[in-house]
Order: structure tokens, then sequence, then C-alpha cells
């Protein structure tokens, strides 16, 4: 949607009024996100001020909740405002973690999801520890792992992978490349052992595997 409003700012139609609603002043990039959990970005160089963004476009800025949308009477709907007619209407709202396929997870681990939280989270240093977990070895495990790494040089961390393996998308010479850089970055790699379930600072995995963790 931040693309779609920077088109419409290169490039304004006549008799249109856009409007944009968020609940959030900053969104992150998330390609940045990785250098500033490492600390190579601030928070500041890292996100995308929408108010100013809207401001340079002459774009109508609402910072809300939305709580219902209504197709047929093409209206938006607010926690704490009335509603706003709309003639087109983009959703993107992002994504969050998902909980449902792994027992406890929901109550003892920390989401790097939705990602306009995440400053938060490493504010209050919620991601630190003697003894950190990640689970999931897609590009986006690895780079945090790495980023972490760099972050916490004392910290043992390990990274979990599914049924995939390691980076499942890529070929089989970035995933050597890959794991020859977790071992040298001392990040131990459970490979094809799925996460089956969570207790409090315990990782449980399909082959009963037990891993402790502080996070």
């Amino acid at each position: 949607n931040v693309k779609i409003l920077m088109d419409f700012i290169k490039s304004p139609i006549s008799n249109i009024r856009v409007t944009l609603v968020t609940n959030v002043i900053d969104t992150p990039y998330s390609g940045m996100l990785p250098g500033y959990i490492e600390g190579l970005y601030s928070w500041r160089n890292s996100n995308i001020d929408l108010y100013k963004l809207s401001i340079v476009g002459k774009i109508r800025f609402i910072l809300g909740n939305v709580i219902n949308i209504n197709g047929k009477k093409k209206e938006i709907y607010f926690k704490d405002r009335c509603p706003m007619e709309f003639d087109y209407l983009s959703v993107n709202i992002g994504i969050e973690s998902d909980f449902s396929k792994i027992p406890g997870a929901k109550k003892y681990t920390i989401p790097l999801k939705p990602i306009s939280e995440l400053n938060k989270k490493l504010k209050y240093k919620e991601f630190f520890g003697e003894s950190v977990g990640i689970i999931g070895a897609g590009a986006a495990g690895v780079e945090v792992s790495f980023a972490l790494r760099e972050r916490l040089k004392n910290t043992k961390i390990s990274l979990f992978s599914g049924v995939n393996g390691i980076l499942p998308r890529y070929n089989n010479s970035g995933k050597k490349n890959v794991k020859k850089y977790l071992h040298n970055s001392k990040i131990k790699l459970i490979e094809n052992d799925p996460v089956l379930k969570i207790r409090k600072n315990v990782v449980i995995t399909s082959n009963n595997l037990k891993f402790k963790f502080d996070k």
C-alpha cells in the first residue's frame, strides 16, 4: 500500500481523494529489520513515517483501529470515530504469527510479527537471554538468527527448521553456504525435526527431543 501511495504522489489523479487508514504512524521496512535487530540501523532510519508521507502527498491521514468493513454499503467502521465511506478500497494489514499448529506457542513464545511492534519488544529486551531458540528456518528466521548473534555475542542461539529443512525455497548451494555460516557463527541448527509443542522455557520436537531456553 505504501508503494501505491508513492505512485499517487508521483502521478496524482485529479478529483480523487486518497485516504490512508492506519493504526500506526511508523511502519517498518521489512528488509531492514534484521539490520535494526543487529543494531546497524536506528528505528527512525528503518521506518517510514506515514504521517509525513501523507502530508507530502496531500493524502488524508486517519489514525485509528478498524473494527469492521461493510462492502455493500462501502463503509469502514472504527473503534472510536464515525464510519467512513469509500468508493475503492485496498486492504493490506500485514501478517501475524500463526500459533495454531504448535500447542503452547501463543503462551510461551515471542512473535516477530506484527513487525510494527518489534521496537517495543527490543526496547524491553524480550528477545534477550542466555539461550534463545528461533522457530522457523526460512529466510527471515536465518536472518534474525545472524542478527541476534551480532547483537548478543555471548548468547547460545538455536534455529529450528521444519520438515522442509532450512531455506526450502533456495538451491542446494545456497543452503550449504548458510549452514557453514551458521556453524561458524556458533548457531545450532536443529534440522528436519519440527517443533511439536512448547512449554515454559522448553521446546519439544517431533523426535521427542527437549531443549531449554530463556527466550
